[in-house]
C-alpha cells in the first residue's frame, strides 16, 4: 500500500457492519486505488485476501483484481466508487 493512502481524508465516516473482503494481488497499483478508495469511504474493517496464495483464487479473481466482495455474496469488481464501497458495507434489511 502507498503511504499517501493512510493520510487520506475521508468522505464518509462510516462504521463497517457488514463484513468486506478485497480480493487483491502484489505490486498491483489498481488495488492500491481501491484501498484508497475503502479509506476515503471509512472502511476500516475488511479482510485483504492475496489470490497469488490460491490457484483457485486465481483462476477466480486473476483478471478482475481488486474485487471487493461482501459476507452476502456481492461483488464489486474494480472500479467502484466510495458510494459503492459504502453501500457494500451497508447492513441489509
Amino acid at each position: 500500500m502507498r503511504d499517501d493512502a493512510r493520510s487520506l481524508p475521508t468522505t464518509h465516516s462510516r462504521f463497517s457492519p457488514m463484513p468486506l473482503t478485497l480480493f487483491l494481488k502484489d505490486e498491483c497499483h489498481l488495488c492500491d486505488d481501491a484501498l484508497l478508495v475503502l479509506a476515503r469511504a471509512g472502511i476500516a474493517d475488511f479482510e485483504s485476501v492475496y489470490i497469488e496464495d490460491s490457484p483457485d483464487l486465481m483462476v477466480r479473481y486473476g483478471t478482475r483484481v481488486p474485487v471487493l466482495k461482501a459476507d452476502e455474496g456481492l461483488e464489486l469488481d474494480w472500479p467502484f466508487s466510495v458510494d459503492d464501497a459504502a453501500g457494500a458495507a451497508a447492513p441489509r434489511t
